[in-house]
């Protein structure tokens, strides 16, 4: 009897910690996302020697590549102030996600969460990629 009585919070509590662990991965995977897109936006990666939005395509299917979970997380990069591209400027790094949920106990408490990160980065070499935002596939 007692156990009937013990037993649901003692699931709740593992289940709690359970699903809470993998949504705080996910809040990893999106700052590690945010961190990787800012480097790459420093220094002005450009694999297929593009410009414009091609190029800012490959620099944010390149962040998506580098998150675990990225499938269905947006991505969004620009600059700190408008115009300002060359070396030395600002450029910023969103990526924001829904997370996903392993048992669908804590939807009311999870339901409606955003995952968001924002890293800005000083630029290394004048950037010919433009601003914009691409959901990862």
């Amino acid at each position: 009897m007692e156990f009937a009585l013990v037993a649901p919070l003692l699931f709740m509590l593992v289940f709690g910690i359970v699903e809470f662990g993998w949504v705080f991965g996910q809040h990893l995977d999106v700052r590690h996302g945010a961190r990787e897109g800012s480097r790459l936006l420093a220094v002005n990666y450009n694999p297929d020697e593009a410009s414009g939005a091609s190029q800012r395509n490959d620099i944010i299917d390149a962040t998506c590549d580098r998150m675990d979970l990225a499938s269905g997380a947006n991505v969004a990069i620009g600059f700190a102030a408008p115009g300002e591209t060359e070396a030395g400027a600002f450029a910023t790094v969103t990526v924001t996600d829904t997370p996903e949920q392993l048992t669908g106990l804590f939807s009311p408490i999870l339901d409606g969460v955003e995952l968001i990160s924002t890293v800005e980065s000083r630029i290394e070499v004048d950037a010919t990629w433009t601003a914009g935002s691409k959901t990862c596939a």
